[in-house]
């Protein structure tokens, strides 16, 4: 039952730090799309 409840933790801490990952790589990634496409020409 010890055993368990330590393997639940982990895999929420490395969710936890997966989400914070993806977090991270989303934010460069709405800019540099906002970027593209405000740029004129694109929307044409």
């Amino acid at each position: 039952m010890q055993n368990f409840d330590g393997e639940k933790r982990e895999r929420r801490e490395l969710m936890s730090s997966r989400s914070k990952l993806r977090t991270l790589f989303s934010i460069p990634t709405l800019l540099v799309a906002m970027k593209v496409f405000s740029e004129p020409g694109v929307l044409q």
